[in-house]
């Protein structure tokens, strides 16, 4: 839900700001964070703060961290992650905050969202309006919470992924978009899962990969082969031998796909297509974040103003397999079917947690 701002101002780190209104969101979880000078905050595990180097998400935050304030730093004592079982809690981000990107959230610098599109954004602004009606929580959590699954493996049914590769040094973030195909006549696509980090190293990355393939029916694998991504190919094809790589050629050279003059901007014209016919689904608030960022910076170049694009990097690869003419209109169902305590062993990162008096899980 977005409500309009029509009389107040926020405080930035450039004084007082116009905003355009509040993103309501509702979860059924939060992070609940307790600092040195008695103050707390509640946030979503994916709102980005900002510690004595950069960006950080809620997430990955631990007690003893330091986090920028109004008046200076201050280190948080301890930290709870909060399930609710039965309910949700709401939520609230500003958006388009007009001085920068910052603003303060009880006294703690945060991350502004930009949800609206303008003009440059390469998702039409009507169409960009209506996706968090689309946004989920997803049924499940895994590997540090950086796996995001909306709806695990159907018996059948068959599954892309499209990746984008970082280094892991807590920078750019390392991306799989698992997309179903629903029917291919005409094309339509669901996001069910997403993972994203940006301190998974590339070959932790490949191992990633690797299993997300097996787990979700063998999908089909997009990897885009510049700079870090060669790595990921070569050891996906040589090492894992997996044989649901899609290629650009026969060569060495080949594994995987080539970002160039031609295929990107062909990639990104597909997927907002795809969007603004209403033929992809899709469910991940961070992706929508990125898209309301993600703009036409001319002569075939496109990227983000203020936050990363690595989540749609990963999306447009993804949908980038249906210009390949890869896939059998009848055969494409017939995806073999796992059973999923032998594909692979969700919940990997299991914390110690405990259930208070209103059947809350704490951890």
């Amino acid at each position: 839900m977005f409500i309009k701002n029509l009389k107040y101002e926020i405080l930035t780190q450039d004084g007082f700001s116009d905003f355009d209104g509040i993103q309501i969101i509702e979860r059924n979880r939060y992070i609940h964070l307790y600092f040195e000078n008695n103050t707390e905050i509640k946030t979503s595990f994916d709102h980005i703060f900002f510690n004595k180097n950069d960006e950080i998400k809620a997430s990955k935050l631990k007690i003893n961290d330091y986090l920028k304030s109004i008046n200076g730093y201050l280190k948080i004592i301890n930290i709870k992650k909060i399930y609710y079982i039965n309910k949700t809690v709401k939520l609230y981000d500003p958006i388009n905050v007009k001085k920068g990107y910052r603003y303060y959230s009880n006294g703690i610098l945060s991350h502004n969202c930009k949800f609206l599109g303008s003009s440059s954004t390469i998702i039409d602004a009507s169409v960009l309006e209506i996706l968090p009606n689309f946004v989920e929580e997803p049924i499940l959590y895994d590997l540090n919470d950086c796996l995001r699954i909306f709806k695990k493996p159907e018996n059948g049914c068959k599954y892309v992924i499209g990746t984008d590769v970082a280094k892991g040094t807590g920078q750019h973030y390392s991306v799989c978009q698992i997309l179903k195909i629903i029917s291919t006549n005409p094309l339509k696509l669901e996001q069910v899962a997403i993972f994203q980090d940006n301190a998974t190293d590339v070959y932790k990355f490949s191992s990633i990969i690797n299993k997300l393939c097996y787990y979700y029916n063998n999908a089909y694998l997009m990897v885009e082969n510049n700079a870090d991504g060669a790595a990921i190919v070569s050891q996906l094809w040589w090492e894992y031998e997996n044989e649901m790589l899609i290629n650009s050629g026969g060569k060495t050279k080949d594994l995987g796909i080539r970002a160039t003059r031609t295929t990107k901007p062909k990639a990104v014209l597909f997927l907002k297509k795809l969007i603004e016919d209403g033929n992809l689904l899709i469910k991940d608030n961070n992706t929508v974040k990125e898209l309301n960022d993600f703009v036409d910076k001319g002569n075939g170049r496109y990227g983000a103003n203020n936050y990363d694009d690595d989540t749609i990097s990963a999306l447009y690869w993804a949908t980038y397999l249906f210009l390949m003419d890869m896939i059998d209109d009848v055969d494409f169902m017939k995806g073999k079917s796992n059973i999923e305590d032998d594909a692979w062993g969700i919940l990997t990162d299991v914390n110690e947690t405990y259930i208070d008096e209103n059947w809350n899980i704490i951890m």
